[in-house]
């Protein structure tokens, strides 16, 4: 494929003679909106891996020798993450902990199947076994440091969610998540979902994981930016991101090229990871091989294809190597009595790995040490400017002033940027004139109120939301609160049925059946702002993708 990095060949790759790199590693933890291993930034690049046929132990994974050649060669196509969606094995954990790998181990609960038609007393018995195969999961597991996160499920269907109801099945996923953390109280958890589900956020999981299968790279921008706002302060990681490859001669040419469109989509939306589906087209469901299924990096004889360099190439890449030239940036951040915070504010904040970075801080009349902190982060290249308290606006006009750069990026003085924050502005500011988005919290640091980031230039322009700084945290409503209809300003309990009737185009009042089956469709505008209508997914050769 022109212009693309071409992938070793995997025999090429298991024939080497390679040093375990065996030292277990840091737990990766979350802060704000991205992973943390060792304090540094952890951005997930994974695959997914299985499900294949049963071994002699039963376990759905290959033999442990051709299990060990696909995790080296995972590793070398530069990979750190795998997707599994059973719970992994010893030897496979071991294997993983060799060769650096993280593993995102899933688990499979049947029981979901099985919900339709069940009584609330089935129902019931259902969600003990379920939290039972959690606990169980969660409880082997516990002492494997290599251990990413765990999956307490992944796409439950849309008609078993419809069956169930929503409130019920977000309760069934709490359970499960409190079942977890307290065998593990320190275990990542979440839930594999898919846009067509996506009221299933509502579930407390400690980092969102979003199922997307979206051909056109604008549409996959937009949806992101969406998911961004109904995650709130949790990472985002793409779980499944991947195409069925066709027949045609140029076909891996073209599904390469999709991937790279996709993959660069996700990292300009700051995602905080992606899971590239899958790594080989040996796949099976039920205890069967699914034959024509061609979705893998490989193919079943693991010969590699060339989206597998296109994944090489990202698996190097992040936000950092899109700006070109990087602009200069003048931070202002305005402080009134801030010293429980403006000293470590600033810490990580002049600390910013970025070219040309400029730190003010002007200090809107404090009466306690905001200045006397400020002015030991001097020798780091910040600015103090003290002023008397005229409130933020002023501040915000005085730090501008001051400002040498054309970008001013206004920080409060109670949150700290993460590592990427000044990148992702220049980025942002290739298209954009103001760019502005809320602080997400991160909860082992300050109780504090939330903060917000603004960055303008020049005019005012079109707004993006962009909120890479970690605030305090802050009092937040349950996501179970969150209202899902987004149609009607007017909370649930106070829509009427002739409100809903009238929203929808059909005719008020209480309606009998001969009105209903006669009663015009919804309109196209309802339909488009009902967010369980989304269902853009690549379908494979067989019409319908198979459940793991």
């Amino acid at each position: 494929m022109h212009g693309q990095p071409c992938a070793p060949h995997l025999s090429t790759i298991a024939a080497r003679t390679l040093a375990p790199s065996r030292a277990r590693s840091t737990t990766v933890s979350v802060g704000g909106k991205w992973f943390v291993r060792g304090g540094q930034p952890f951005l997930a690049r994974g695959v997914s891996y299985g499900t294949f046929g049963a071994r002699l132990d039963g376990a759905l994974y290959p033999e442990p020798p051709e299990l060990k050649r696909d995790l080296i060669a995972i590793h070398e196509a530069g990979f750190n993450l795998i997707r599994t969606y059973t719970p992994p094995p010893e030897d496979l954990l071991d294997a993983a902990a060799d060769w650096d790998l993280r593993v995102f181990a899933g688990m499979h609960a049947l029981d979901w199947r099985y919900a339709r038609g069940c009584s609330r007393r089935q129902w019931r018995r259902i969600e003990q076994d379920m939290c039972r195969q959690a606990a169980g999961v969660a409880r082997r597991l516990r002492d494997h440091d290599t251990v990413f996160a765990l999956a307490i499920g992944n796409e439950i269907p849309a008609d078993t969610l419809r069956w169930v109801g929503e409130a019920r099945a977000v309760a069934t996923l709490t359970a499960m998540i409190d079942a977890v953390h307290a065998e593990d109280p320190d275990r990542l958890v979440t839930y594999g979902n898919y846009p067509t589900t996506e009221v299933l956020l509502a579930a407390p999981v400690d980092f969102v994981t979003m199922n997307i299968y979206l051909d056109d790279s604008r549409q996959l921008t937009r949806y992101l930016a969406r998911l961004h706002d109904l995650s709130g302060d949790r990472p985002v990681l793409l779980g499944e991101i991947g195409a069925h490859v066709g027949s045609t001669p140029d076909a891996e040419d073209i599904h390469a090229a999709w991937l790279d469109t996709q993959l660069d989509a996700a990292c300009r939306a700051a995602t905080a990871g992606t899971v590239v589906f899958t790594w080989t087209d040996d796949w099976h469901v039920g205890g069967r091989a699914v034959e024509g299924w061609r979705f893998g990096l490989t193919d079943r004889e693991r010969r590699p294809r060339a989206a597998l360099g296109v994944a090489s190439k990202w698996n190097d890449r992040d936000v950092r190597d899109l700006v070109v030239e990087p602009p200069g940036i003048s931070v202002v951040i305005c402080a009134h009595d801030a010293g429980a915070t403006i000293d470590e504010c600033l810490a990580v904040t002049c600390a910013l790995d970025y070219p040309d970075l400029e730190v003010i801080v002007v200090d809107d009349g404090s009466h306690d040490r905001t200045a006397e902190l400020a002015a030991r982060h001097a020798t780091r290249g910040a600015r103090i400017t003290t002023t008397p308290h005229r409130g933020l606006g002023a501040a915000r006009r005085v730090g501008a002033a001051e400002a040498r750069h054309d970008i001013v990026a206004y920080l409060d003085a109670d949150a700290y940027p993460s590592d990427w924050w000044p990148w992702f502005l220049a980025l942002a500011f290739a298209d954009h004139d103001v760019v502005g988005g809320p602080n997400p919290a991160d909860a082992s640091e300050w109780k504090s109120r939330s903060g917000f980031v603004l960055a303008t230039i020049g005019s005012v322009g079109s707004v993006r939301g962009l909120g890479h700084a970690r605030p305090s945290p802050r009092p937040r409503t349950p996501p179970a609160q969150r209202s899902v209809d987004r149609a009607s300003t007017h909370p649930p309990s106070r829509r009427t049925r002739a409100h809903r009737h009238r929203r929808d185009g059909l005719p008020a009042g209480r309606m009998t059946t001969a009105a209903r089956r006669s009663a015009p469709p919804p309109s196209s505008a309802f339909l488009r702002s009902r967010p369980f209508i989304l269902d853009a997914r690549t379908r494979g050769p067989r019409g319908q993708r198979q459940p793991r």
